[in-house]
């Protein structure tokens, strides 16, 4: 046998834990084939029309806040109750929460590519973070996957699969939290209808809150059904989208399958990796959250933060202008209007809010130049 097939036998043998998209890839790479098809083009003119959106949606959301007397930036006044030395421990705290949740991704791509550059993740998770946060409508949720596929290691559907993976487990962390502390905390009864003039009702977001955590539970029941009954769950999904086109079923097995790589997360060695650093990403968040409650003067309590951690992480994952701006700020008031009457949570203790929403856009940037230079080493090494 020549060595070009062994390097063939070879990689298709010491794949047995990985998927079989994942040997065919190392096969690929073993014949010298050209694996680029798995990496998506990059986007580009497609997007001017949704920034045009996005733009229009942060105007909308400026005039929104004006309108409902919710400050983008309070008066001067508001901030003289500001310690402003709590600030420092508050920005560390915001820091180590980003390199957790960035290097956690580590853990689930290990398995699909046991030699990736945890410095090469972390570069490209740190930018496209940055690009999530930028990027219009969430538009760039496909920034990490992308720039990861870049380096030919794991293909875009994989990563990919990587991210719903860390957005399902993160969904269920944050909505347990909220549920947990909404249990144990007291919010102001009765709860008002309204946040300043606009009719946006504070009494619902409990009930949201409490519907949150199935949706999320679900999802991942989803994942452990189609990884432990993979063979079970794939004729099922075939069959039911047969009735429609046989040809689409074996399309979207096939994209499913991809995907489903990422649930590799779930052998133990990895799993408990993963799920320590989530467990002290979230500790930390809510950490940073309370102190920052604290240098504002907002005497909240930890189960009164960790609910305000809740709230506005859920409001993150509605669709904004850049930077969520507009969707931040509504969520960041409701929040506070759940245990503090109106006119301190517009007045002295919008504070909170503006620094909260300030700190995020300058540590994003921040991260982003950091996330630049080590894609940039990791290349050079």
């Amino acid at each position: 046998m020549s060595g070009q097939g062994a390097q063939v036998t070879t990689a298709a043998e010491n794949a047995p834990k990985v998927s079989r998209v994942s040997a065919a890839l190392e096969v690929a790479r073993a014949r010298g084939a050209s694996t680029h098809m798995l990496t998506p083009v990059a986007p580009g003119a497609a997007l001017i029309p949704k920034l045009a959106l996005s733009l229009l949606l942060a105007a909308g959301f400026v005039w929104v806040l004006r309108r409902g007397g919710l400050p983008i930036m309070p008066a001067r006044s508001a901030f003289t109750a500001v310690r402003w030395w709590l600030l420092a421990p508050y920005v560390l705290l915001c820091c180590a929460g980003t390199l957790l949740r960035t290097y956690r991704w580590v853990y689930l791509l290990r398995p699909l590519a046991a030699r990736i550059s945890a410095r090469g993740v972390l570069g490209a998770g740190l930018v496209g973070y940055a690009i999530v946060f930028f990027a219009p409508l969430r538009t760039g949720e496909v920034a990490r996957p992308w720039l990861l596929a870049r380096r030919r290691e794991v293909g875009f559907l994989q990563a990919a699969g990587t991210v719903v993976t860390e957005r399902i487990i993160d969904g269920v962390a944050l909505s347990a939290i909220l549920v947990l502390s909404l249990a144990v905390s007291s919010p102001l009864d009765p709860l008002p209808d309204h946040i300043g003039k606009l009719p946006v009702s504070v009494a619902a977001l409990p009930a949201a809150a409490y519907a949150t955590l199935p949706v999320f539970g679900v999802a991942v029941l989803f994942m452990l059904a189609f990884r432990r009954f993979r063979a079970s769950s794939q004729a099922l999904l075939r069959r039911a989208i047969g009735l429609i086109s046989v040809r689409l079923a074996g399309w979207v097995v096939l994209q499913v399958e991809k995907l489903s790589d990422a649930l590799a997360l779930l052998r133990r060695e990895h799993a408990s990796a993963y799920l320590r650093d989530t467990v002290l990403y979230w500790f930390v968040m809510f950490a940073s959250n309370w102190v920052l409650l604290r240098a504002t003067g907002v005497p909240a309590g930890p189960a009164e933060a960790a609910v305000i951690l809740g709230v506005t992480g859920m409001g993150s994952l509605v669709p904004s202008g850049p930077g969520f701006f507009g969707a931040f700020q509504l969520a960041s008031y409701a929040a506070l209007a759940l245990f503090f009457l109106e006119p301190v949570v517009l007045g002295p203790w919008a504070a909170f809010t503006v620094i909260g929403y300030g700190t995020n856009v300058a540590l994003t940037v921040l991260s982003s130049v950091v996330g630049f230079a080590l894609m940039r080493a990791d290349r050079g090494g």
